[in-house]
């Protein structure tokens, strides 16, 4: 996609979103829709999908997510959902969905719901896999559509940066991360992006790994990708677990054969 991207969702767009949260539920990990949720004001995450897949392939990341205490939304945008209509120049829009997204999950918090209260505004970050990671740069740095409620930001799989290089204006808490065997979206792209960005900045390598399967798999390198991923997240957002953060991103990022992490 070469096209400038939209500062506002197109009309008639749709964007079904799933929601998951912490919860009051049976235990053991078990999800239970329409739950009431675990009263607590969580961060925000915005999880955006990559091409011809969907929210729910990426199910044991975003469970995880909201395990751990984020409130996670993950919409199905309108052109790269697998089951409808593909036009991967769609990405372009995908910035705005993420910020109408995050608007009526605040909007949410304020009425009435599962979500009333749930969600603490301050406290916004973004996950995006493969195109979704390109998203998520755009709605964090890309000028004219970035998104100043955004916070930490992570792209997985990610191409270059929307509108590189990274402007100045926008700063954001960066982790990269990259399977070293992505034939989809190459290595080399994801050094750029970790050389380029500002600091802080992490740069999580998973040794081995393909585009997809450390993200939607049970293979060895997802329980590193979830951890560390939440250490990040943790790290960046004020709260009871950021001053440990830090030493558990050493921790949980360096595997031996299976990953390791650097900062910046």
């Amino acid at each position: 996609p070469g096209a400038p991207p939209v500062s506002a969702p197109l009309p008639g767009r749709h964007l079904p979103t799933l929601v998951f949260y912490p919860a009051v539920g049976p235990g053991n990990g078990a999800e239970t829709g329409g739950a009431p949720g675990l009263f607590h004001s969580w961060p925000l995450v915005v999880f955006a999908e990559g091409y011809d897949v969907t929210p729910m392939t990426y199910h044991d990341v975003i469970h995880h997510l909201a395990a751990s205490g984020f409130v996670v939304a993950a919409p199905a945008f309108p052109l790269e959902t697998r089951g409808g209509s593909l036009n991967e120049a769609d990405l372009q829009h995908e910035p705005a969905d993420i910020k109408f997204v995050i608007s009526q999950a605040l909007a949410a918090s304020t009425r009435a719901g599962p979500l009333h209260a749930m969600i603490d505004p301050a406290h916004v970050g973004l996950v995006g896999h493969s195109d979704g990671g390109e998203a998520v740069l755009g709605a964090a740095y890309l000028p004219g559509v970035a998104d100043p409620r955004v916070g930490p930001v992570i792209a997985m799989s990610a191409g270059p940066l929307i509108g590189d290089p990274f402007p100045p204006s926008a700063h954001h808490d960066l982790m990269v991360v990259q399977g070293t065997a992505d034939t989809v979206s190459p290595p080399q792209d994801a050094d750029r992006l970790y050389a380029t960005a500002p600091s802080p900045k992490a740069y999580l390598q998973l040794l081995g790994a393909d585009h997809l399967s450390p993200f939607a798999t049970a293979d060895r390198w997802r329980p590193v990708a979830e951890a560390v991923v939440v250490d990040w997240l943790d790290a960046w957002f004020a709260g009871p677990y950021s001053g440990s953060a830090a030493g558990r991103l050493g921790r949980d990022g360096n595997v031996g054969g299976v990953a390791q992490v650097q900062l910046g």
